[in-house]
């Protein structure tokens, strides 16, 4: 007999291929970080917390609660996920007897409420940084089109679950233009929202603009494709520093290095210090005093020395520093790096404002060269170690 006739793509198809061609979801999955994790557990959030709504069972809330809580243990802003709660009520116990512990003994141990990021971060960008950044986002991948979408869905709908997704989608939106930009690319710290915004915006979607959206993603997979190479790039630059530390360190000694990547992991008896004080209480706490962020160059004077100064009375055996290259200069500093890699590499790496100034410190002189490593052709790693 004649075929039966092919359905259309569901709303449930066209969200699966939205975010399976997201370009953000896709880089970061790739990355070892903890966003594609974060975007999956706040999908399941939202599954579960949708199941609990109409259940109204404590068994699936509680479902919901664990994964509402496992999404804000990855990310600080994964707390924002906890508005699910008033689409499935029961979820909100659950996921606060996991958080409010974790918090208290959190805050006990560190001695703050606010994570260091927090305070690194919140000087960083003008307002007009902050709005551009904000517009950057809505370019790409097509977020504008999907967040109207996803709004005119929820306009429509006119249930609890969708002014709930879409106000979290909005959420994340202005949560971007607080944060006012971020040092890796793609805009990742959207992926916890990605998928609501996907599941959301799917239904108003015309197959068409579906579509093109997708082939807008798959041609931004495509075009970033070596940004995935980061294994190959770890390997031979942080893989390489963290073993040349550990090959030279006795007990007691500590590295500084800004960008430490997989470095600790080759060198895990060498306590290591962060020169942006992502990590380090007290840097963070110097910015914070000034109004200042790594993020937006060199601080003041008086701040960038009170840096050098808690970084350097450490007395760190190990001083490792990133050599930025410009497009224009990077086939020149490839071929001389061979022949002469800290002549070479230093005049990239003095002047980067995460040095703080400590290749022009005096005490700097107690310093030898040790060895570099190339990332590629626009990243280079530099290794000193003091002098007996």
């Amino acid at each position: 007999g004649p075929e039966a006739p092919t359905a259309a793509p569901s709303a449930a198809d066209r969200a699966a291929w939205l975010y399976a061609a997201s370009p953000t979801l896709g880089l970061w999955s790739a990355s070892g970080l903890e966003g594609g994790a974060c975007a999956a557990l706040s999908a399941l959030a939202a599954l579960l917390a949708a199941r609990a709504a109409e259940r109204r069972s404590w068994a699936a809330g509680s479902l919901a609660g664990l994964a509402l809580a496992a999404c804000a243990l990855l990310r600080p802003e994964g707390h924002l996920l906890l508005a699910l709660a008033l689409v499935a009520p029961r979820a909100l116990p659950v996921a606060l007897l996991v958080l409010v512990p974790y918090h208290w003994l959190r805050i006990r141990y560190f001695g703050e409420l606010l994570p260091n990021t927090f305070h690194i971060k919140a000087g960083g960008e003008s307002v007009l940084g902050r709005l551009a950044f904000v517009a950057l986002f809505l370019a790409f991948y097509g977020h504008a089109l999907l967040l109207g979408a996803g709004l005119a869905q929820a306009a429509r709908a006119r249930s609890r679950l969708a002014w709930t997704l879409a106000g979290l989608a909005l959420a994340f939106v202005l949560y971007l233009g607080y944060v006012g930009g971020d040092e890796m690319r793609w805009f990742r710290l959207y992926a916890p929202a990605l998928p609501l915004l996907v599941a959301l915006a799917a239904p108003r979607l015309p197959l068409a603009l579906c579509a093109l959206v997708v082939l807008a993603g798959l041609v931004t997979h495509g075009a970033g494709f070596p940004l995935r190479d980061y294994v190959a790039q770890g390997e031979r630059s942080y893989q390489r520093l963290g073993e040349a530390i550990a090959a030279r360190a006795r007990p007691g000694d500590r590295a500084l290095f800004q960008d430490c990547g997989r470095t600790p992991f080759s060198a895990l008896a060498v306590p290591f210090d962060d020169p942006i004080g992502l990590t380090d209480r007290e840097l963070a706490r110097l910015y914070r005093e000034a109004r200042w962020s790594p993020f937006r160059g060199l601080g003041p004077d008086a701040l960038e020395a009170a840096i050098r100064d808690a970084l350097l009375v450490r007395d760190p055996r190990f001083l490792a520093f990133v050599a930025y290259v410009e497009r224009r200069e990077r086939a020149l500093v490839r071929e001389r790096f061979a022949q002469d890699p800290e002549g070479t590499l230093r005049p990239f790496f003095s002047g980067v404002s995460y040095a703080h100034g400590i290749p022009q410190d005096r005490r700097f002189r107690r310093y030898r060269f040790a060895g570099a490593w190339r990332r590629n052709d626009g990243y280079y790693l530099v290794l000193y170690e003091r002098a007996p």
